[in-house]
């Protein structure tokens, strides 16, 4: 969708990465907004490294998503430093919203997915949408969108990839149908053989 937008990811698990580093690439380039990923086990490094952006280059916009942020959204409005929040909906779609928005390219008023800061007042987004079982990509890895580094590093070239999303069980200690839905969706047989087989090595 943005073939004019180019990406640039960095795996924080690297550990070719430090936190400084990190901080002096973004106080070097002008980025659009830098997304963060986290999960729970990692929110008080993500939480730290946040408030450390903002310190050093406070306009740079922020937004996070992951499993917590389902559970508490209040809580990353309250304690950290971001300009929005992925609540709701597959990821692709609510992240979009937000680029769609900082690019002035977002048409109407509602927002869907995410919360976004603007003037120190939270706009509330409605819930975020799903896409069809064939809607997402599995993880290109000749890609720039892809760090494949770190997987070469692992002693058995570990990568693990999503084949399906949503569930139709309710169960009250999992995170999963918040964001993406009851509806069981998965991806065609023959589409996770090819890619195993293109990828296997």
């Amino acid at each position: 969708k943005y073939s004019n937008i180019d990406f640039e990811i960095i795996d924080c698990l690297n550990p070719k990465y430090s936190i400084g580093e990190i901080l002096s690439l973004i106080s070097k380039k002008r980025y659009l907004c830098v997304i963060f990923v986290s999960r729970i086990e990692g929110i008080q490094s993500t939480k730290e490294i946040i408030s450390k952006i903002k310190d050093i280059k406070p306009t740079q916009k922020t937004i996070i998503y992951g499993d917590i942020c389902e559970y508490a959204p209040n809580f990353f409005k309250k304690y950290m430093k971001v300009d929005a929040i992925i609540k709701s909906g597959d990821w692709e779609l609510s992240l979009s919203e937000y680029i769609d928005y900082l690019l002035k390219t977002k048409k109407g008023k509602k927002f869907y997915g995410v919360d976004i800061l603007k003037k120190k007042r939270w706009l509330i987004g409605e819930r975020g949408k799903i896409l069809h079982n064939a809607g997402w990509m599995l993880p290109d890895i000749e890609s720039n969108m892809f760090d494949i580094e770190i997987y070469n590093s692992l002693s058995h070239k570990e990568l693990t990839i999503g084949v399906s999303r949503g569930c139709p069980f309710n169960c009250k200690f999992c995170p999963i149908i918040l964001t993406t839905g009851l509806k069981d969706r998965r991806k065609d047989i023959k589409e996770i053989i090819n890619y195993l087989k293109k990828y296997k090595h």
